[in-house]
C-alpha cells in the first residue's frame, strides 16, 4: 500500500514540475511551487493549499499545451497531502499465515 501511495505521489510531483516548467498562470504556480515546497506537510495550511489547487486546476485544463500534463495531476489531485496508512491486525492473523513471533516483534 504504502510503495502505491508513493509511486502516485511521485508520478503527481513529475507532473507538477513538468507543468510549472511549461508555465502555468500566476495563482496556480504559487500554490504549486508551495505544495512542492512543504511537499511532506500533512498540516492545515498544506491542505488549504491542496484545495486552491484543486479549485484551480480546471481553469487551466483547456490549454492544449498543457492538457495532458494538468489531467494526470487532477488524477492524481489526492496525493497532494501525505497519507498516512496504518496496518491493524488481531493477535492470531500473523499465526495463520506462518508467522506466528510477528505479532511479538510489533508488541
Amino acid at each position: 500500500m504504502r510503495l502505491g501511495v508513493e509511486s502516485s505521489r511521485n508520478i503527481l510531483k513529475e507532473n507538477i514540475e513538468a507543468l510549472l516548467k511549461k508555465g502555468t498562470y500566476t495563482k496556480l504556480a504559487e500554490a504549486l511551487k508551495y505544495a512542492l515546497e512543504n511537499w511532506d506537510a500533512a498540516d492545515p495550511e498544506a491542505k488549504a493549499n491542496s484545495t486552491k489547487i484543486k479549485s484551480l486546476l480546471p481553469k487551466v485544463l483547456e490549454n492544449p499545451d498543457t492538457q495532458e500534463i494538468v489531467q494526470k495531476i487532477i488524477e492524481l489531485q489526492s496525493y497532494f497531502i501525505q497519507k498516512s496508512i496504518w496496518c491493524i491486525g488481531g493477535d492470531g492473523w500473523a499465526y495463520n499465515i506462518g508467522y506466528g513471533g510477528l505479532d511479538h516483534v510489533f508488541a
